[in-house]
């Protein structure tokens, strides 16, 4: 037997991507960093993925399948049925490479691991299970090994290998360790010629992360995509479906993957499992395997709050949708409120039932805001765990895993003392909760204490801690590369920087959808072994970290940016290694280029226009990312074409060209789109070289349309559809705000036009100081929705910020983004639709049925974010709107105008800014309005016709 040096860790030292290689990598680059290394060791673990924790290479090749026989599988006399599993895997592969069938055979007849005559055995075993086959192979564990195996916080998953010449044996701490383990030497097959080979290692290998959700099978991060966007839904059939998603399942095992994203946390709203008939299947096959998939839906939310009427019949649909989907993990939102401060504001607006049940206004009180918020966890998590099927077997108490999320699920940039203080509530709440068993909290991505550096959910972890063991951490960090952030397919953080998230139990990087496979498998690797290759050191300090986030409220204190992170890019970096395997040496390299892409590219529908609507705006240039998506496209192109093309990765290949192509259709579109923006802004314009243009781009929608039609198939195996449907929501979106703004600009240059013309025949206006060049004749109102700011009067102003013009300035109310008002409007305060405005009208004086214009100028102040539908400016006649325009136009004077008919001798003439949604607040005046150049002029004959309101036709 071969002897190890001792190691604290386990008993053994094995080569190890530790520490101290993680500061070689970062401080004399990689390749001084490999020297420094064990070479054979380094890279046969790195052969693995996710890198096990401890290897080391015995010396020698172990001849798996030669040309006289191949070895023989050996499991126990009863084995587990992940046993079995994994001895099918193991002699499938073995006749895979070497053309001979493995015989497998249960029962020790035959082990005899001093016997140097026969053939070679693989052994599998588990060490719970004191079986004879057990008992034969015992001796090859040392006593690093038994510990290891027999540690009850680490052996569920663990696993150790060891070899000697004739015998190869796999013994787990538990049936899921050894068939791990069984996944782990299926990567050190190396075959050749008809004969199958593989290194005389010793592992030890256990996760890091007990729960390892690495991949998102879903599009619709958000509630307008509620039971749709299924990603691996492709529209050809129920049954094709279920073999791809089951392909999928055996990857996620093969990589050591426990947990998938399969639904977003707003899907089920009302707990209805009718919008995936097919989950009860699915999750009977993901346990076959040893996986959960994650089903999102809500719970208590403020408005049952106290309420236990509402409450009883929630819990009568979440028990009804346990019964028929018996799922294995429920991720169960209640109010999106994340800061300590919102959430103390949320407590505060509680019904008058729920005061009297829990009076007190401390967040961490047991009768107060923990005391409340438990009592609907528990509630929540009494309907799940009372569900037992007697048909099947299903015990959800046993079975199910919950996650609570929400609220006061805590930001990053809260200070030192208001995270003291989510300790303190999130204590309580651990210790108030009559269910921990099988229960996670949930939290958002922490990094560092800044006072002494402590890692905030390692900090967290242990607050959670009572007598019986409390509840477990589920932590939910956003990635870059994830649909919310609309970032590039392939992003090394959060994943290697996993190092920041010691203490939690389930990790998730709200990333690792289909086109994102080497994220995946970097997730994968990360969040198993946080040493495993490309892994970051922690930084020293919590502003260090903030680089690493990549949501807006870390923009201020820099962005992420993603330099050639070492052991990641380049040569022998992570991404070459996952791209190879995943696809093969030479399509891996055109697939490699297409993941260097550090910017977004449009592969989906879904979630494009991101969560603030940035790329709606119609200053938002769509050039870079038609580029990208065009070389993207010949990359994947390419890969298709190398004739080492893994065969098992061309369907998603295909797919991804596919959904590619489908994204340079929209991006042309869009820019055919903005095109006719700009040129419905130009002095010299014609409605004539307006439908034109407009006909162009309805073209282009024809075009798209007749693509999606002739490429991809419609019969989902989900009832609402799966993943590329939201084209052609996008489409019939794009073809009616064509056809409005088509009408919409027609009928202000019309009636710019007019009032030009009334204006040279010396037409007399019934406005006074409608050129804004005096006082008088308007009157300012405004109208504040309840504990908004609203707006003020700014009056007759001539300000640089607005080119200098006089003009009539509507002045938004400056919000403070930590004040207590801010979150009245983040939370509370904006959800009603105009809610609130500013306005400034005029009473004039008309001619009953005679056709009048009016035509004008507004200062499109751009918001803060440039997010889209939160400010309207609009014109009214007697209160009824006959123009508008979306506040997150490009930034200027914009004019406009229309027609109306006059229906009594005097009418109102109104002109307003308005919230059109929540805004989070307005600063430095970017929320403020101005007016100018008002006319009115009664039409004379001649004057040019309205616009149709036909939408443009596609032939001229």
């Amino acid at each position: 037997m071969d002897s190890l040096p001792r190691n604290s860790r386990v008993g053994n030292t094995f080569w190890r991507p530790g520490l101290l290689a993680i500061a070689a990598t970062i401080a004399l680059g990689p390749a001084a960093a490999r020297a420094a290394q064990p070479s054979g060791d380094r890279d046969v673990a790195l052969q693995v993925i996710p890198t096990p924790q401890q290897l080391s290479c015995q010396g020698g090749l172990l001849p798996l399948v030669t040309k006289d026989r191949a070895a023989v599988v050996v499991t126990s006399e009863e084995p587990d049925r992940k046993e079995v599993l994994a001895s099918r895997w193991i002699a499938k592969e073995l006749a895979a490479g070497g053309g001979k069938p493995a015989e497998v055979v249960a029962g020790p007849g035959g082990i005899d691991p001093g016997d140097t005559g026969g053939g070679l055995q693989l052994v599998l075993a588990t060490f719970g299970r004191k079986t004879q086959t057990l008992g034969r192979i015992a001796g090859l564990l040392d006593e690093a090994d038994r510990e290891l195996l027999g540690d009850a916080d680490r052996c569920e998953q663990a696993y150790v290998i060891r070899c000697n010449n004739h015998l190869v044996a796999v013994v787990g701490g538990s049936a899921q360790g050894t068939l791990y383990g069984a996944m782990t030497l299926l990567q050190l097959f190396r075959g050749d010629g008809g004969s199958v080979v593989m290194p005389r290692v010793h592992v030890r290998d256990w996760p890091e992360f007990k729960y390892r959700m690495a991949e998102n099978w879903t599009y619709a991060e958000g509630r307008a995509h509620r039971g749709r966007g299924w990603c691996y839904d492709w529209g050809d059939g129920k049954d094709n479906y279920l073999q791809r998603v089951t392909a999928l399942f055996d990857r996620c095992l093969r990589y050591k993957i426990n947990m998938i994203c399969f639904s977003s946390g707003f899907d089920k709203t009302d707990w209805d499992a009718s919008l995936f008939p097919l989950e009860k299947e699915l999750n009977r096959l993901a346990d076959e395997r040893g996986i959960k998939l994650m089903v999102g839906g809500y719970g208590v939310t403020y408005r049952r709050r106290g309420n236990e009427e509402r409450t009883r019949q929630l819990q009568d649909r979440i028990r009804d949708y346990v019964r028929q989907t018996e799922p294995r993990f429920l991720y169960i939102h209640h109010e999106d409120h994340g800061t300590y401060a919102s959430t103390q504001l949320l407590w505060s607006r509680r019904s008058d039932e729920c005061k009297r049940r829990w009076p007190s206004e401390q967040m961490a009180a047991a009768d107060g805001a923990a005391g409340g918020l438990t009592h609907d966890y528990d509630a929540v998590c009494e309907a799940v765990f009372s569900v037992k099927n007697a048909d099947s077997g299903y015990d959800a108490a046993r079975d199910c895993l919950v996650a609570l999320v929400s609220p006061s699920y805590t930001a990053a940039h809260e200070p030192d003392e208001v995270w003291d203080q989510q300790l303190q509530y999130w204590a309580t709440v651990s210790k108030l909760l009559k269910h921990k068993k099988n229960v996670f909290l949930g939290f958002r991505e922490q990094f560092l204490r800044g006072d002494n550096r402590r890692k905030r959910i390692l900090e967290m972890s242990q607050a959670l801690k009572t007598r019986d063991g409390g509840p477990g951490l589920f932590l939910f960090s956003v990635s870059p590369a994830s649909l919310y952030e609309m970032g590039p397919l392939f992003a090394p953080v959060p994943a290697a920087m996993s190092k920041l998230n010691e203490g939690a139990d389930v990790v998730y990087y709200m990333c690792g959808r289909i086109f994102q496979e080497p994220q995946i498998l970097l997730n994968a690797s990360h969040m198993w072994n946080t040493d495993s290759l490309g892994a970051l050191a922690v930084p020293e300090t919590a502003a260090q970290c903030y680089p690493f986030c990549n949501s807006p409220v870390y923009q201020a204190r820099g962005t992420w940016t993603d330099h050639e992170t070492p052991g990641i890019y380049g040569r022998g970096g992570f991404l070459e290694l996952a791209c190879r395997r995943l696809y093969g040496t030479q399509a891996g390299r055109q697939m490699e280029k297409v993941y260097e892409l550090k910017a977004p590219l449009i592969a989906y529908a879904y979630m494009l226009f991101d969560r603030f609507g940035r790329r709606a705006d119609w200053h938002w240039d769509w050039k870079p990312e038609l580029e990208r998506t065009r070389e993207a496209i010949a990359h994947v192109e390419a890969a298709l074409r190398a004739p080492d093309c893994r065969a098992e990765s061309r369907p998603i290949l295909e797919r991804f060209r596919k959904c590619l192509e489908a994204g340079r259709h929209f991006a042309e579109i869009r820019l055919e789109f903005q095109e006719l923006v700009v040129l419905a802004a130009e002095a010299a314009r014609t409605p004539e070289a307006l439908e034109r243009k407009a006909a162009q781009v309805e073209r282009r929608i024809q075009a798209m349309e007749a693509f999606l039609k002739d490429h991809f198939t419609y019969d989902w195996a989900t009832p609402l559809g799966g993943d590329i449907l939201t084209w052609n929501d996008h489409l019939a979106d794009m073809r009616s705000v064509l056809a409005h703004n088509a009408e919409s600009w027609i009928g202000e240059m019309l009636a710019q036009q007019a009032a030009d013309r009334e204006q040279v025949r010396g037409g007399v206006s019934p406005l006074v100081n409608g050129d804004m060049e005096s006082s008088g004749g308007w009157k300012f109102v405004a109208v504040t929705g309840k504990d908004l700011e609203g707006y003020a009067d700014g009056g007759y102003v001539q300000d640089k910020a607005c080119s200098g013009k006089r003009s009539y300035r509507i002045v938004k109310r400056e919000v403070k983004q930590d004040a207590e008002s801010w979150l009245r409007w983040a939370y509370f305060g904006g959800l009603p639709v105009r809610a609130s405005w500013g306005e400034i009208e005029q009473e004039i004086a008309v001619e009953p049925g005679r056709k009048y214009v009016v035509a004008f100028e507004v200062f499109a102040n751009w918001n803060r974010i440039g997010a889209r539908g939160y400010l309207e400016y609009a014109a009214l006649v007697d209160g009824q709107t006959r123009w508008s325009l979306d506040g997150s136009c490009p930034r200027g004077w914009k004019k406009g105008g229309f027609f109306f008919v006059a229906e009594s001798p005097k009418v109102r003439l109104t002109l307003r800014t308005s919230d059109v949604k929540f805004t989070g607040g307005w600063v430095r005046s970017m929320g403020d309005s101005w007016w100018d150049n008002v006319r009115v002029y009664a039409v004379s004959e001649g004057s040019p016709a309205e616009p149709t309101g036909k939408p443009p036709a596609a032939g001229r």
